[in-house]
């Protein structure tokens, strides 16, 4: 599987092939070029995501098809957090807060 990602400041290209003569490469095209592989560019890829990603938000937004469709725990969700506060202070011009 191969994959070209763009994630904050980070736009990298990632390959891993499974199975049969196993192997991960990645290359990172900005900021700055690097090239790593085997688990140093697992790792990588798994500090890049960590850094640049809310992983709780992703986890909770992933549905797989065979899956239970049980609510999801939101609650550590920073990004959702942060979205909820804006809201409430920052009302929709429909809920009578337009500037005429």
């Amino acid at each position: 599987m191969a994959a070209e990602i763009s994630t904050g400041p980070y736009r990298f290209m990632y390959r891993k092939r499974f199975h049969k003569r196993a192997e991960t490469q990645l290359t990172v095209l900005a900021p700055v070029r690097e090239q790593l592989s085997g688990d140093e560019a697992h790792e990588r890829v798994l500090a890049m995501l960590a850094e640049t990603v809310d992983t709780s938000l992703w986890q909770a937004q992933r549905v797989l098809q065979a899956s239970s469709t049980a609510p999801v725990d939101l609650s550590g969700s920073d990004a959702l957090a942060r979205a909820w506060t804006w809201r409430r202070v920052r009302p929709s011009r429909s809920q009578g807060t337009s500037r005429c």
